[in-house]
């Protein structure tokens, strides 16, 4: 299978089709020490219904895999320690994300095509490899109306998924698996479960707790109320509205207080079938805890020590704050709507051309979205609305409003307390987008989203829903688990599933999760698994055309002996294409460069030809081309790509001073953390 692209594994029809399937079938089949690749288990559905099968791939034979496959892979688990002694505690984490998917047409109102994706990943990997799609492996892919039937639901299917990892026996994580690779020391690898990562309407029907939309709309806090006005709660009540940024007041449960409030609801039904309590006095109970009781799911499972909820919930930023009804969606319209609040038609008109073409100024890297946002045509123009965005087109209009905001708005004092609350957005997002750098500016983080926070209620109230409230968890489970964790790279990883589910229809999920599990293996025996470098679209060097360039000669005299050149770069930051504007850790401190070429040396290390603009202070450079310096410098120097405005020989790079001081802080280790 490995010959064929996953386009042409989608449209297989006929004899060709049977013949894959066969193969399909036999590589998902194959035993490892660990079982087949593909395993399935009988799941108990509501009554009157039969059981359901459950497809799901071994998570302890799928790692042995791919270390069988990858010595990369290999070297990397034991470079970050996850190599046990046979008494040692387990210091691996897993992370486990779901979500709905929807293959063809996502916008079809009906459920029938739909199916939830579950992936899982290793934590204690690099930020990096977390990043890419390689960092996250298949578990289950289960249509919807399937894991509706379930007795538990989706919390009944989590703890059958969980049970793959942590039931005694081989492939038990707790106890290590072993991993091999060729002559390489066995690695034995031990886990321990960390954390679910899900947007907010996942949380529900995981633990069980009320909706967003419910009186409790936060499964994580006692406390925390909706459904009302802040002036409606009585007085010396305990309870706070989710608008209340004082951590102090929400009381968070502890799992443990999770699972005796279990029990206790578990008695409290007993007493419903029983006839001595009233449903509706039930009901009302499950109100006021903000749970819903459900028997058969993973609180009242074996794996509720292992889930460890609600401490283990780990809400996404991506859905959080820039997907469809985050907090940077309303923010982003309401400050167009104030903007524009109070003009003519004709001044409306020539404002929306203005901020056109300042947007046509940015350049964009070429990894991201090119096509300009007709902000006009997204824009709604209603109180207390959000812009109609995918979450990439958000990130791109912050940037823009953003820079908008301090080149053409501040200097005019116009609108002074919204910019400077879109002011912190900016900044809150651009620290979320620097990956792990957020982890270790995670006090200012802090800092920055409860001053957003405040200045954001007060200025739109209408527009504070649930999510301003979940914002706030984020810094503190960044702190929490150590790591900066968004569903972007998971919603990328479900273009493979929903390409191949739009041509399958008989066992379509088994299908998908057959072929997702195939294209990893082809994966990760690709050179380029694992590997925080290297080079796209390489080719052999044409040295007629690069000794032409200001940089040739050096890299010709080089003894490292360069062999391939590419026409783009894969970096621990991203991809990093020709003539984008990176950062660079140079001479102790940071500089800005357009990417010139990339090479490959001998020895598999990758380069990266700049040429150098030099400093004019802060994030401001200069693009005159006699006081420019070419230079070939190490791929792990690139600290990030960014955007940037280019005026009059004078460029600006679009990055925020908070990872600017950050990466020179870096730079120079003697300065010390902040």
């Amino acid at each position: 299978m490995a010959a064929i692209p996953l386009a042409a594994r989608c449209r297989i029809q006929g004899s060709a089709y049977r013949r894959a399937q066969r193969k399909e079938e036999g590589a998902a089949s194959e035993e490892t020490p660990y079982g087949p690749f593909v395993d399935a288990v009988e799941v108990e559905c509501t009554e009157g219904a039969q059981p359901s099968t459950v497809h799901f791939i071994r998570p302890a034979a799928l790692l042995w895999k791919t270390t069988e496959n990858s010595a990369r892979f290999m070297a990397l688990l034991r470079s970050c320690g996850l190599s046990h002694d046979a008494e040692a505690q387990p210091t691996g984490q897993i992370c486990i994300y779901l979500d709905d998917v929807v293959p063809g047409n996502s916008l079809r109102q009906d459920g029938g095509r739909k199916y939830v994706a579950v992936y899982w990943a290793l934590l204690s990997l690099p930020q990096w490899f977390l990043a890419s799609q390689h960092g996250w492996f298949p578990l289950c892919m289960l249509p919807r109306k399937v894991y509706k039937k379930l007795r538990g639901g989706m919390s009944q299917l989590c703890a059958v998924l969980l049970r793959q990892f942590f039931e005694p026996g081989a492939g038990n994580f707790t106890d290590g698996i072993m991993l091999t690779h060729a002559a390489q020391p066995v690695v034995l690898l031990k886990c321990k479960f960390l954390c679910w990562l899900a947007d907010a309407d996942a949380f529900p029907a995981i633990s069980g707790c009320k909706t967003t939309s419910g009186t409790h709309p936060c499964g994580c806090c006692r406390f925390i109320v909706g459904r009302c006005t802040p002036a409606e709660i009585p007085v010396g009540s305990a309870m706070v509205h989710y608008t209340c940024s004082d951590v102090g007041r929400w009381n968070c449960w502890a799992s443990a207080d999770l699972l005796d409030l279990h029990r206790h609801l578990a008695l409290q039904w007993a007493e419903v079938q029983a006839g001595r309590l009233e449903p509706t006095a039930f009901q009302k109970l499950e109100q006021e805890v903000g749970y819903n009781y459900l028997a058969h799911g993973i609180l009242g499972s074996d794996m509720a020590i292992h889930a460890d909820l609600p401490e283990s919930v780990f809400y996404d930023w991506m859905h959080t704050l820039v997907a469809s009804g985050g907090v940077a969606q309303y923010e982003v319209n309401q400050l167009l709507r104030r903007l524009f609040a109070g003009r003519s038609k004709e001044n409306k008109q020539l404002l929306w051309a203005k901020l056109q073409q300042f947007q046509g100024q940015i350049v964009f890297p070429k990894g991201e979205p090119r096509k300009q946002i007709d902000l006009e045509q997204r824009y709604v123009a209603k109180p207390d609305k959000h812009v109609r965005m995918f979450a990439a087109e958000v990130l791109k209009a912050v940037v823009v409003l953003g820079a908008f905001c301090e080149a053409v708005l501040k200097p005019a004092g116009a609108l002074k307390k919204e910019i400077e609350c879109f002011e912190l957005l900016v900044r809150i997002l651009y620290l979320l987008r620097a990956g792990p750098h957020a982890v270790r500016r995670v006090v200012l983080l802090n800092q920055l989203v409860h001053e957003h926070h405040k200045l954001f209620c007060k200025l739109y109230p209408g527009s504070a829903k649930i999510k301003v409230h979940i914002l706030l968890h984020i810094p503190m489970l960044i702190a929490r688990f150590g790591c900066n964790l968004s569903c972007f790279v998971t919603e990328r990883k479900h273009r493979e599933s929903k390409q191949i589910g739009a041509f399958a229809f008989n066992k379509w999920t088994l299908t998908m999760l057959r072929r997702c599990l195939l294209l990893h293996l082809d994966r990760s025996q690709e050179s380029e698994f694992a590997a925080p470098f290297y080079l796209c679209g390489a080719k052999p060097i044409d040295w007629g055309v690069v000794l032409q360039r200001s940089y040739g000669l050096s890299l010709h005299g080089r003894p490292e002996g360069f062999q391939r050149q590419g026409r783009s770069l894969k970096t621990m930051v991203g991809e990093v294409h020709l003539q984008d504007l990176v950062l660079v850790v140079r001479d102790g401190g940071i500089a800005a460069g357009f990417a010139q070429d990339f090479f490959e040396s001998a020895d598999g290390t990758c380069w990266c030809a700049l040429s150098f603009l030099y400093p004019l202070g802060g994030n401001i450079f200069g693009t005159e081309l006699g006081r420019r310096t070419d230079a070939i410098v190490l791929a792990d120097r690139i600290a990030m790509r960014v955007p940037y405005m280019q005026e009059d020989g004078r460029l600006c790079a679009l990055c925020s001073n908070d990872v600017m001081s950050q990466l020179v802080r870096e730079a120079q280790p003697a300065l010390g953390d902040a």
